[in-house]
């Protein structure tokens, strides 16, 4: 934060999750920079504890202003749980589900027999630990459907794939019928 000049005595405070950063928090580091009056708080080890809402506050005897300000973890997509395979029957409806672990949010797309497939992953509320999980949903499948399946997770800290297989089984198709013969007696 960089401060107005001025002849008064002014006081920074940090705050994280609006409790006090107290100097001698070992993971932190508080820096003032006279030259320019800007005062910086050095986050040490970005960590998941590190995760929230930084405030730095500045007061003097004339008053007092704030600022603030939220810090994430960035992380490449992972999945907690992948696609699975799949063994069904023609006519019945599939649910593929993954959940996935990103900062920030990842685009996910399906992708059928390395193809983007026109199937939405379609995205539910994150859970109390950020995580999201997507789902989607093919009605009443086809043996088209049916192969490898990849749902691809990107954002801007890398690419993560999850592979299973949909196998759907049908009624046997006669592809010939049995045609009408005449054979004489003992013949094959």
């Amino acid at each position: 934060v960089q401060l107005d000049k001025h002849d008064a005595k002014t006081l920074v405070k940090w705050f994280k999750d609006d409790k006090e950063i107290k100097s001698n928090d070992s993971h932190f580091r508080m820096v003032q920079e006279t030259k320019d009056n800007s005062y910086k708080l050095i986050v040490l080890k970005a960590t998941e504890e590190m995760v929230g809402k930084f405030k730095a506050q500045a007061s003097n005897d004339c008053g007092l202003s704030e600022t603030a300000a939220r810090l994430d973890i960035v992380k490449a997509p992972k999945f907690l749980e992948g696609l699975q395979d799949m063994n069904v029957k023609e006519g019945e409806n599939v649910a593929m589900k993954v959940l996935i672990d990103a900062c920030p949010v990842a685009e996910v797309v399906m992708l059928k027999d390395g193809q983007e497939a026109p199937v939405k992953m379609v995205p539910k509320p994150a859970n109390k630990d950020g995580y999201i999980e997507y789902e989607a949903q093919l009605v009443g499948v086809k043996l088209p459907d049916g192969g490898v399946w990849v749902c691809r997770a990107t954002n801007i800290q890398g690419v993560a794939e999850s592979k299973a297989t949909l196998l759907v089984q049908t009624a046997p198709k006669i592809l010939q019928d049995l045609a009408d013969s005449q054979v004489g007696q003992g013949q094959e």
